[in-house]
């Protein structure tokens, strides 16, 4: 947090802008998943209140990582609430999956969902991690993923006395 408060300068965002982090990549694009365009729509029209299930440890399950539209949707009407209307999405990968087809698929997904609500997106793809950890130090309003690094995230963004929708 010392680090981050001596460079609080960089990767200054506007008040009426929230971040937000998607997990994409190994959990969509490795074949050890075997996600496919059917099953990744199929989550993002589960409007199942329980977005929370839990990994299931016996076979890969990148469900567990995936929010469906109803939680995005929940986000938007309080950003809208807040008077937010900009949203950068942030994602990448920490490993090199060849070909990023389901991330591309699942981002366009959220980010057109945000367009259609009446935001601006601006998409930050690929970033270095710490760059985007700045970033999301300096924003107002965060809404994060599952995995450990969106939950670094939450944390810094809380530590700085923002909000985490």
């Amino acid at each position: 947090m010392d680090i981050l408060k001596n460079r609080i300068n960089e990767n200054k965002i506007s008040h009426n802008t929230c971040v937000v982090h998607l997990r994409v990549g190994d959990i969509l694009d490795l074949d050890y998943f075997a996600a496919t365009f059917n099953k990744i729509q199929d989550k993002y029209y589960n409007n199942n209140p329980n977005d929370n299930d839990e990994w299931n440890f016996d076979e890969p399950n990148y469900y567990y990582y995936l929010y469906s539209k109803s939680y995005y949707v929940d986000k938007i009407e309080k950003l809208k609430k807040l008077g937010i209307n900009k949203i950068i999405i942030i994602a990448g990968s920490h490993v090199d999956c060849g070909n990023y087809k389901y991330s591309t698929f699942y981002i366009n997904k959220i980010k057109r969902l945000f367009e259609n609500n009446g935001f601006t997106v601006e998409l930050r793809l690929g970033s270095h991690p710490d760059s985007d950890i700045m970033l999301v130090y300096n924003s107002n309003y965060f809404i994060g993923s599952k995995g450990g690094y969106s939950k670094i995230l939450e944390e810094i963004v809380l530590e700085n006395d923002n909000t985490v929708l």
